[in-house]
């Protein structure tokens, strides 16, 4: 009894302390001016997913010779099962000259490593 009560009581905490570090990075710092020193790392820091959220997606896509639209990442050499896409946006918001070497690769029909 008292072990359940303890794992409910720390869960609780827990999702108090994720929702107080979101809230402290996010609506405190404009309501307020500034943030709280909050004494966890995890959450002093303000490493937290609700700073910024995109409201677009970049999709990058090509038109083939018959006018059928394909996934850009379709050219890409590199392998990476079941996240193609996400890894070619990855790698082009690091990267921005990745796009031209993409289709260079594309273009020269080959699958073989060149340096940029």
């Amino acid at each position: 009894m008292l072990g359940q009560l303890a794992r409910r009581t720390f869960v609780a905490v827990w999702i108090a302390l994720g929702c107080a570090g979101a809230v402290n990075h996010t609506i405190a710092e404009k309501v307020l001016g500034h943030r709280f020193d909050l004494v966890l790392p995890h959450l002093r820091y303000g490493y937290v997913m609700f700073n910024r959220n995109p409201r677009t997606v970049e999709v990058y896509e090509y038109t083939r010779s018959g006018g059928a639209r394909h996934d850009l990442a379709d050219l890409l050499v590199t392998p990476a099962p079941g996240y193609k896409t996400a890894r070619l946006a990855v790698d082009l918001a690091f990267q921005p000259r990745y796009l031209a070497e993409v289709c260079r690769s594309a273009l020269r029909g080959g699958k073989r490593n060149s340096t940029w």
